[in-house]
C-alpha cells in the first residue's frame, strides 16, 4: 500500500525527463496530449491512471467500487461511471482550451498542423454537442438520449459518444468550451465551420436562458443567479449572451444580457469571496471578450478585471516558493502560467509575464503533471482525494496550460527588440 504519492509510471513514455531546456519540454507536451489525452473521437481526456497512462478502470478503483465516497457520488450521471468520472470529467474544458492553447502556437509559428489539430478538437466538441441532444428530422430530439435538448452539454464521463442518463454540468465547463469555439470562429474556421458555431453558441444561450440558468450539480439544483461569489458565472453569461447577440440579434440574448449586467455589481462587491485562480482566470477571460464585443461596458468590466487579476496575483504569489502549488497538495503552476498570460496582453503587466515565464520553469519532468503532487503522505489526504478514484491521475490541463502559455510567452519574446 503507498504510503506516499510517487510517479508509478514504468512506461517508456511519458518520460520521466520531458526536456532540458523549454523547447524540448513543449515538444514533448505537445505529444503527451495527442498520445496519451486524445481519444478516438478526438476529445481530450481530463485524465488517466497514472501506472497504466490509460482510462482508469474500474478493477482499478479497489477502495470504493461502488463511487461511495467520490466527488462523482451525487453526480447525475449513470452509477457504474461514478469511480471512473475522472477519465472524463473535465473533457470540455480540457478541450476548450486546448484549441486555444494550439492557436497560440500557430499565432507564432504559422503552422498548418497546430490549425488542424485546433480544427479536430472543434469536431469533436461538435459531435458531443449532437449527441447530447440527438435530432431526429422531422420530429424532436430523442428523450432517451438526453431530456435536456439542443445547447445542453453534459460532462461526457464515458466518452462523447455515450451521455446517456448524464445531466450534470457546470457553467465552467461551458465557459472553456465556448471561448474555444469563438477563437477558432475568428481565426481559422472557413465558413461552413462557422455557420456550426455559430448555431453552437446561440444553442448554449438559449438552453440556460429556458433553464433560468440553474442546472443539476452535485446532487442538487444550482441557482447560478444567487451566487454572487461566482464572479466567473456572472462573467460568462454576460459574454456567452454578447455574444449570441452578435451571432443572431434578438429580444431574448439582450434580456440575458440585461439580467447578468444587473448581477454583476453584487459579484464585484463580493470580491472578498471569490474562488480560486482557475474562476478569476475564467473571469478575467471572459471579460476581455466582452470588452470587445460590448465596449460600452469597457469602463465597469476593466473595474472587475483589474479585481480579478490581483485576486490572482495573491493566489499565485502566496503559493509561489512551494513547488507543489496550492496548498501543498495540487499542481497549479501551470494553471498559473497561463492565466497570467491573459493579465499581461490586456494590461501590459510585465510582472505577470515574468512570474508566468518562472512558473513554466518549473514543469520540465512527468512527475510535475499528476493532478495530486508526488511526495504527499496519501495518511495526510482527505478521504476524497486519497481515493484509487482520484489520486494518482495524471491530468491532461497541466499540459494544455503549459503549451498555451509557452506559446504566448514565446510570441511576445520573440517579437520585443532585444530578442532580435
Amino acid at each position: 500500500m503507498e504510503t506516499e504519492t510517487t510517479d508509478l509510471c514504468e512506461l517508456d513514455f511519458p518520460p520521466e525527463i520531458y526536456g532540458e531546456k523549454p523547447p524540448d519540454v513543449e515538444e514533448t507536451v505537445q505529444a503527451v496530449i495527442e498520445r496519451v489525452f486524445r481519444d478516438d473521437d478526438g476529445i481530450i481526456r481530463s485524465g488517466v491512471y497514472g501506472k497504466t497512462m490509460k482510462p482508469l478502470r474500474l478493477e482499478e478503483v479497489a477502495d470504493r467500487p461502488y463511487g461511495i465516497g467520490c466527488f462523482s457520488q451525487n453526480h447525475a450521471m449513470p452509477h457504474e461511471l461514478k469511480p471512473i468520472y475522472n477519465n472524463y470529467e473535465n473533457a470540455g474544458q480540457a478541450s476548450g482550451k486546448y484549441i486555444r492553447a494550439l492557436l497560440n502556437k500557430h499565432r507564432v509559428t504559422g503552422d498548418s498542423q497546430s490549425a488542424e489539430l485546433a480544427r479536430r478538437t472543434f469536431q469533436a466538441l461538435e459531435l458531443l454537442w449532437n449527441n447530447a441532444a440527438e435530432w431526429i428530422p422531422g420530429w424532436c430530439f430523442r428523450p432517451d438520449i438526453n431530456p435536456y435538448g439542443r445547447g445542453w452539454i453534459p460532462k461526457p464521463f464515458a466518452g462523447i459518444r455515450q451521455v446517456e442518463g448524464m445531466t450534470e454540468c457546470s457553467p465552467d465547463q461551458y465557459t472553456d468550451i465556448t471561448l474555444g469555439l469563438e477563437r477558432f470562429y475568428r481565426e481559422v474556421a472557413g465558413p461552413a465551420e462557422r455557420e456550426i458555431i455559430e448555431k453552437m453558441v446561440c444553442s448554449f444561450a438559449d438552453w440556460w436562458f429556458r433553464h433560468d440558468y440553474t442546472t443539476t450539480y452535485e446532487g442538487g439544483c444550482s441557482w447560478w443567479k444567487m451566487r454572487p461569489d461566482c464572479i466567473h458565472v456572472i462573467t460568462f453569461f454576460l459574454y456567452l449572451n454578447a455574444l449570441a447577440q452578435t451571432f443572431n440579434p434578438t429580444e431574448q440574448y439582450e434580456q440575458g444580457f440585461e439580467l447578468w449586467l444587473n448581477l454583476l455589481e453584487g459579484g464585484y462587491e463580493a470580491r472578498e469571496h471569490w474562488g480560486g485562480p482557475n474562476a478569476m482566470g475564467l473571469t478575467m477571460q471572459c471579460l476581455d471578450r466582452l470588452m470587445e464585443l460590448r465596449p460600452e461596458y469597457k469602463e465597469r468590466c476593466l473595474d472587475v478585471f483589474n479585481a480579478a487579476n490581483d485576486h490572482l496575483k495573491k493566489r499565485v504569489q502566496a503559493d509561489k516558493d512551494s513547488i507543489p502549488g496550492i496548498r501543498g497538495l495540487f499542481q497549479f503552476k501551470h494553471f498559473g502560467a497561463w492565466y497570467l498570460c491573459d493579465a499581461h496582453r490586456f494590461l501590459g503587466d510585465e510582472s505577470a509575464l515574468s512570474l508566468a515565464e518562472e512558473f513554466l520553469a518549473a514543469y520540465s519532468k512527468r512527475v510535475d503533471f499528476y493532478h495530486v503532487s508526488r511526495g504527499v503522505p496519501v495518511g495526510s489526504l482527505e478521504p476524497v482525494i486519497a481515493g484509487d478514484d482520484y489520486r494518482n491521475m495524471f491530468v491532461s490541463e497541466g499540459h494544455i496550460c503549459w503549451l498555451g502559455a509557452y506559446w504566448y510567452v514565446k510570441g511576445v519574446r520573440d517579437s520585443t527588440p532585444s530578442a532580435k
